[in-house]
């Protein structure tokens, strides 16, 4: 995040694994950088976007959607009151106000930019010099409030372009915008896209210019100390709520970290488990807890295990690694490489793949080991 914040008009790719927070990492950035406290006007204004919900049809359908959830975005923040008492608080109530769908219609027809709908589907759409002309008044509007530097767009499931026969278009069309005489967009535009490994061999493939000048950043899991302090916020405001004084122990915190890996889902996940126990005032035996968890969430494992080879999931280089690291501890790139019988480049790639989804570890540098015995125990029961 603070490499982000020091450079927000690059382009940057954060890469992970399901459920391991890369829309946290994204909500969290536009939280950092929409506070207004901070006064250097250096900072974009964020614009977050799931391309998941609007599915753009085309890349002139995805220009509007970009203008529109921008406008959109611009006209919440005009609306709210900044003079509360915190950052949060504003931040909050900038994500309630709710604006209507069509005041990005009637900023397009102030601005003299004409929507092209003269497609089969009716999707709202807008060319290149539409688009250009509406992100430059954009930008002119969010640098006239004296708090933001230009725009920064972060894009959710970005994988989702990559599935299009018009993905090379989008990409070639960014990297025009970040890489061209059009000095103005280019200083006062950032992106972030998050996604799944299929933005990195989406580059493998077809050689994407987009990424190939774009900061890839892979996201993992947490640390013990941080899963430690999670750990222990939340059983303190559990113990507030019931009015008890649990204590995590430390042979309990120990085996909670073994169980889960540091990966941010499963922590959540277990410690609800270990809180209904305590709500229910129900005696905590940690092993009954443990098959309980794998039982509950086999569904869960079986989609990170992929056998049904769906995107964002592991494929048969990282099975093939996972059951290599199963019961041998803490194993080099080279004994990996000689147990799998695969070349140190295809290994990396695929222990990269593997550290994002947070079911292995790198305790020690180019040291790999697995990560959540919880899923060790559902690919080899017992």
């Amino acid at each position: 995040m603070k490499e982000i914040c020091d450079r927000p008009s690059n382009v940057w790719i954060i890469l992970g694994g399901r459920r391991i927070g890369k829309t946290s990492f994204l909500n969290a950035l536009e939280f950092g950088l929409i506070d207004p406290t901070i006064g250097s006007f250096e900072q974009p204004f964020p614009v977050v976007i799931d391309l998941n919900r609007p599915k753009p049809k085309s890349l002139d359908n995805l220009r509007y959607i970009l203008i529109s959830r921008a406008w959109e975005a611009v006209s919440r923040w005009k609306e709210i009151d900044k003079e509360r008492p915190t950052l949060r608080s504003i931040y909050k109530n900038y994500l309630r106000q709710i604006i209507s769908g069509e005041v990005t219609v009637s900023f397009l027809e102030q601005i003299k930019v004409k929507l092209l709908i003269s497609n089969p589907d009716y999707e709202r759409a807008l060319d290149d010099n539409a688009f250009t002309i509406a992100l430059e008044a954009i930008i002119n509007e969010i640098r006239k409030t004296g708090e933001y530097n230009g725009i920064c767009f972060l894009l959710d499931s970005a994988e989702f372009i990559t599935s299009q026969d018009w993905a090379l278009d989008a990409w070639t069309y960014f990297r025009a915008l970040k890489d061209s005489d059009k000095a103005y967009i280019k200083q006062h535009l950032g992106l972030v896209l998050s996604g799944y490994r299929e933005l990195r061999d989406y580059q493998q493939k077809v050689c994407s210019p987009l990424l190939n000048i774009a900061n890839i950043r892979w996201l993992y899991t947490l640390t013990d100390d941080e899963v430690k302090a999670l750990v222990k916020s939340r059983i303190e405001n559990l113990n507030s709520k019931l009015e008890t004084n649990f204590v995590v122990q430390p042979d309990l915190m120990d085996r909670i970290i073994q169980a889960t890996g540091c990966h941010p889902c499963l922590i959540q996940l277990f410690l609800n488990k270990i809180e209904l126990k305590l709500c229910n005032s129900e005696e905590l035996v940690y092993n009954d807890l443990f098959l309980d968890f794998v039982e509950e969430y086999s569904n869960l494992f079986s989609s990170w295990w992929n056998e049904s080879q769906e995107a964002g999931r592991l494929g048969d280089q990282e099975r093939l690694i996972y059951k290599a690291l199963c019961g041998s501890g803490n194993s080099s790139l080279r004994s990996l490489s000689e147990r799998t019988n695969l070349r140190m480049s295809k290994l990396k790639k695929s222990l990269d793949v593997l550290l994002a989804t947070g079911i292995v570890r790198e305790p020690r540098k180019k040291e790999y080991v697995v990560g959540s015995s919880l899923f060790e125990h559902w690919v080899r029961p017992g």
